[in-house]
């Protein structure tokens, strides 16, 4: 009997000890899977928001952003994380974007990938540009991680800027307007004196009409001219222009005033002496410069011409993989029916003409510089004048240098001079010249007077 009794005691330890056991790992449990407090929860949020991204081609995107909303240690709600964009929508609003972006799909992808696609095909096209501005109405934008992927990404050396605007509400009328507006441009015409020709309002890239000819009394309209040439109705407009008429006096008009003037007969205005130069010209105590030209030194100098005029230059990439062995004097490729001299035939370079592949970088900063020197006056050079099409650059320009036999008396005069033509020629050290930028022989010397010295923006005087 006392056995059981003290069997039955142990069996109530034990059990004991098992009871408290489960309930001890029981609220260990509990304890450590206790509820979050509200404030420490992150709760997902997505919103849609839209995008217009403007270089030249304008695009709108509608993209999902997906941000995390809490609340901070006073309880006050605020982002957890920086939102992301996925593009799930878009829309190609002009025609250069309905152009250039026809063959890609912007859908699933994040908006930075988006932006460098946009960009980078952009510049594939040869459409240089300073900004990339964006519209938005996320205020979450990151502009700074966008600059960094789109640096990290790009293929092409960075050379522009962004810039977003945030807008709570876009007006997206208002953006397509000013995109029409700044697509516009003015063809003007000036009759010089002849009838009224109504101005054309032309979209970007579309061609003026020739309107009909004016009239003129005692004149016969022979064309319209830009910046003193024949203007080409068939040039794409890019800029507002004045095109002016250029007339001729009517024979019948020629022979009333040779008639009235022999009933009227004048005293002959004796015709200037024209400067004649010493036999041998010596430099005056103070030597002439480029700064200022002594013109009682009596400087002969030739006009001569350079430029692309038998062909072009482009700052290709592949070109020697694709014409192996024509390439001649380091970047030059001469193009001609045949072969006969080691040129490139014309057909073989046709066929291949599409595989070129080109540095977008090195021509906008050829154009970059190309423009900065045609809005300067270039000592020693006038009617500076250039052109790209089809990655295409053509120039040209007229250029003074001393006329000499024997030793030069105004040597640092003549390097200051050729010194301007290289400032030029400069531009192109990197390019491919195909048929060979070519000028041609200067004229015949001719005495410096005042008036070259105005042509070609050198200042000179008699001192």
């Amino acid at each position: 009997m006392k056995k059981v009794l003290e069997n039955k005691k142990l069996l109530i330890i034990i059990g004991v000890i098992v009871v408290l056991a489960i309930a001890g790992i029981v609220s260990f449990i509990l304890i450590n899977n206790k509820p979050t407090p509200k404030e420490d929860q992150k709760d997902s949020k997505e919103e849609i928001h839209t995008m217009y991204v403007k270089i030249n081609p304008l695009v709108k995107l509608t993209y999902k952003e997906t941000f995390y909303k809490c609340k901070d240690k006073d309880g006050n709600d605020t982002f957890c994380a920086d939102g992301t964009g996925t593009v799930m929508d878009y829309e190609l609003i002009n025609d250069d974007a309905k152009e250039f972006y026809k063959d890609l799909d912007f859908n699933g992808k994040y908006v930075g990938e988006v932006l460098l696609m946009l960009c980078e095909t952009a510049r594939d096209n040869n459409v240089g540009f300073e900004s990339l501005e964006i519209t938005t109405d996320s205020e979450r934008f990151n502009k700074e991680d966008i600059l960094d992927y789109l640096k990290d990404n790009s293929k092409y050396e960075f050379s522009y800027d962004l810039y977003v605007n945030f807008e709570e509400h876009i007006d997206e009328d208002e953006i397509v307007k000013d995109e029409e507006v700044n697509n516009k441009f003015l063809v003007s015409f000036n009759s010089d004196g002849g009838s009224k020709v109504e101005s054309e309002i032309i979209n970007k890239g579309e061609k003026a009409t020739m309107p009909n000819n004016p009239v003129k009394e005692g004149y016969d309209f022979v064309e319209w001219q830009l910046d003193g040439k024949t203007f080409d109705f068939n040039t794409p407009i890019t800029k507002d222009i004045t095109l002016e008429a250029l007339w001729m006096q009517k024979q019948s008009d020629k022979d009333e005033t040779t008639d009235n003037k022999e009933e009227k007969p004048v005293e002959p205005i004796p015709e200037p002496k024209p400067e004649i130069p010493t036999e041998n010209p010596k430099p005056s105590e103070t030597p002439s410069d480029i700064s200022k030209i002594n013109l009682n030194d009596n400087i002969m100098v030739v006009i001569g011409y350079y430029g692309s005029m038998c062909g072009w230059l482009s700052f290709p990439t592949n070109l020697e993989d694709l014409f192996p062995g024509y390439i001649q004097n380091g970047r030059h490729l001469y193009l001609a029916d045949t072969s006969e001299y080691g040129e490139l035939p014309y057909s073989e370079y046709e066929a291949k003409e599409s595989l070129i592949q080109y540095d977008i970088n090195k021509e906008n900063q050829a154009l970059n510089k190309l423009k900065v020197l045609a809005s300067s006056k270039i000592p020693g050079v006038r009617d500076f004048s250039y052109s790209i099409n089809n990655h295409q650059f053509k120039y040209s320009f007229d250029y003074l240098a001393i006329y000499y036999e024997g030793d030069n008396p105004f040597e640092k005069l003549n390097n200051e001079l050729l010194s301007s033509v290289e400032q030029i020629n400069v531009v192109f050290n990197e390019a491919y010249k195909f048929s060979g930028a070519c000028g041609s022989a200067p004229d015949g010397p001719v005495l410096l007077t005042k008036e070259l010295c105005d042509e070609f923006n050198l200042t000179c005087d008699r001192w």
